[in-house]
């Protein structure tokens, strides 16, 4: 079916044959684990693809790991800020144009000390909730923002250490096949922790 994330795929190709043939690239590598498809966060656009991870040579994962953990936790702190100190002037016009605002007040009703930190980790993990959703409410209950650095490095780094050591142990299509399913990961996450709270709330009731 010649669809439009086809078109698109074949002309990554043809770039990155294009890539090899100038010597850009090393030739013979194996693509067939690259993919084109709709991002699981739609504000992230409409197209998302894989190859940059796919192509990353497995001996360099863990510096690409750390500059990703690096630079997601800055941005993490960024959004906290933004919560913080300019969310009517800046975050809530931000929240409202990627169509984030719901989702934020549906937190917002939940949030605690507790919460905030679970909602930190699952979303650094598995971007569930939506991550510049938990960072900007982060900063506007504030929430300690030691802990909030912390948790981002554990949940930001384990992930991106995780695709690493998946990328160098076993190969480019492991660590894809995991990374597509991080969002089922999460959700598995999220419903241990519920049901952990609820088997002690009716222990304490």
């Amino acid at each position: 079916m010649n669809t439009l994330f086809a078109r698109f795929a074949a002309h990554l190709d043809a770039v990155l044959d294009q890539l090899e043939a100038e010597g850009a690239l090393p030739t013979g590598l194996k693509r067939s684990a690259i993919t084109v498809e709709p991002p699981r966060d739609a504000s992230h656009g409409d197209m998302a693809t894989n190859a940059a991870m796919v192509l990353a040579k497995p001996d360099q994962a863990w510096r690409l790991a750390l500059i990703a953990t690096v630079t997601s936790v800055l941005g993490g702190v960024f959004g906290w800020m933004i919560g913080h100190y300019a969310f009517d002037l800046v975050a809530a016009p931000l929240l409202e144009f990627y169509g984030k605002m719901a989702a934020f007040d549906t937190l917002k009703s939940q949030t605690g000390d507790t919460a905030i930190l679970v909602m930190l980790v699952t979303s650094g993990l598995t971007h569930l909730p939506p991550m510049k959703v938990v960072t900007i409410l982060s900063g506007l209950v504030s929430f300690d923002l030691k802990w909030f650095i912390l948790s981002a490095i554990v949940a930001r780094g384990g992930r991106f250490y995780l695709l690493a050591y998946l990328l160098q142990r076993y190969g480019q299509a492991m660590a894809v096949f995991i990374e597509k399913r991080m969002a089922l990961i999460g959700l598995a996450l999220l419903a241990g922790i519920n049901a952990e709270r609820g088997r002690r709330a009716a222990l304490e009731g």
